[in-house]
Parts: structure tokens; sequence; C-alpha cells
């Protein structure tokens, strides 16, 4: 994310405290708010990888029960779903797949 986006998120969440981004004009302050944001983004999509991860190792041992019955067909689709999601993740693009696009 970019700085732009960064200070988005940072003004949503001082707005819904009453405040607002506008508020704190001191470089050293924004810099400090904007390194916490990242690292709080940072580790809000390192959980949902590892729930990705999860969720792809337990379709692929043939365990669909996890997720609900399914059948082959939408297992499979699953599956390729959660690795291109990974692969983009990696890469680290927006998160659509073809399967949620539809």
């Amino acid at each position: 994310m970019n700085d732009q986006d960064i200070d988005a998120a940072l003004d949503a969440v001082l707005r819904a405290s009453g405040s607002a981004l506008k508020h704190y004009t001191m470089a050293l302050t924004r810099e400090r708010q904007r390194a916490a944001m990242r690292n709080a983004l940072d580790c809000a999509l390192r959980d949902r990888d590892e729930l990705l991860r999860m969720a792809l190792a337990a379709l692929e041992r043939g365990r669909p029960q996890i997720m609900g019955v399914l059948v082959q067909q939408d297992q499979d689709a699953a599956i390729l779903a959660l690795r291109e999601a990974l692969a983009r993740t990696a890469q680290g693009a927006p998160q659509t797949t073809s399967a949620t696009q539809s």
C-alpha cells in the first residue's frame, strides 16, 4: 500500500474515534502512524494467508467436511481458487480470483 492508501485507513480509524488525520501535521507523527498501520495490516494479511494455507491443505488432503460437504468439482474449484489467491499474495497482487469474479 502507498502512503495515500495508508493515510485513508488511518483517517477512517481516527474519524471513528472522533478525530481526523488532518489534525496530525507533524511529519514524525504521520510516519509513526503509517508505520503502525502498515504493521497492523501486515499482521492481518499474514493471518489471512495462514488461514488460506490451512484451508488449501485440508482440501488437498481430501477432507472437505471442514468446509462442508463438497462435490469433487467444487473441491477442485476451491483448491484452484486458494492456490491462485496464495500465488497473488506472494506477488503482492489484489486478491480476486476467477472463481470470485463470476
